[in-house]
């Protein structure tokens, strides 16, 4: 019998388990929240490409730096820093033409260099391409809007979307006839994300809308839409 006893109170723990399962489903409110920001961009990246040709490798380099020293210059004068310009990408080589034009007289190498230009100040961005194509390079392009600090704009989506999921608790609540009790699990759940626009060419999963303008000219601010959500299960009490 003393054996015996000690299985008979495991056994009955055991049946009673499901009740008290259910019994704890039945007294908690699940909800999830969402909620998204729009915040206008703050940075501004572009590219300009320089090429020169040569027989001698030496001079094409030579040139290709040449220029872009020089509208480097340029925009400095704008009140842009070295920190804001930077080596996107340089190639140099022999040119390989067809076998029909093997034998005309063509420059024998190449040299091209890829300069990004990275501002925080939006308003500079058409005077800068300005002051670039005035140089006459081979190309200006790849111009980028980014947000900045985009982690600080998604914690304001995330603490929006917790308190829509607390104000739906509530409702549930009052409409049930009872008071929303200790807050038993919380999560963000994994729809939640940042709409970020990113240069190329690491990224182009960010949405960009251009409902904004910034301020007149032929470029338009874009802005990021920054979305969060939540799941919030509170307890409730009579």
């Amino acid at each position: 019998m003393q054996k015996i006893l000690p299985i008979l109170i495991v056994v009955v723990f055991c049946m009673a388990l499901p009740a008290l399962s259910k019994d704890y489903e039945e007294r908690r409110i699940v909800v999830t929240g969402s909620a998204e920001i729009v915040v206008p961009a703050d940075n501004v990246t572009f590219s300009f490409t320089t090429r020169f040709e040569s027989d001698d490798i030496d001079e094409a380099i030579r040139n290709v730096r040449g220029q872009a020293e020089t509208i480097s210059n340029d925009l400095i004068n704008l009140k842009l820093t070295k920190n804001n310009l930077s080596t996107g990408n340089f190639n140099s080589g022999q040119i390989h033409y067809r076998k029909e034009d093997r034998y005309k007289e063509k420059p024998e190498f190449y040299a091209s260099l890829t300069i990004i230009v990275d501002m925080d100040n939006l308003d500079l961005l058409e005077p800068a391409i300005v002051a670039v194509s005035k140089r006459r390079p081979n190309d200006v392009s790849n111009v980028n809007y980014n947000l900045k600090n985009f982690e600080e704009h998604k914690l304001q989506a995330l603490a929006k979307a917790l308190e829509m999921a607390k104000v739906k608790a509530d409702i549930l609540a009052e409409g049930s006839g009872v008071k929303v009790g200790k807050v038993l699990y919380v999560d963000e759940n994994k729809s939640s994300g940042v709409s970020r626009y990113t240069p190329n060419p690491f990224n182009s999963s960010m949405q960009i809308s251009s409902e904004s303008s910034s301020g007149g000219g032929s470029f338009h601010q874009r802005s990021a839409k920054i979305s969060a959500s939540v799941k919030l299960i509170v307890g409730i009490e009579d």
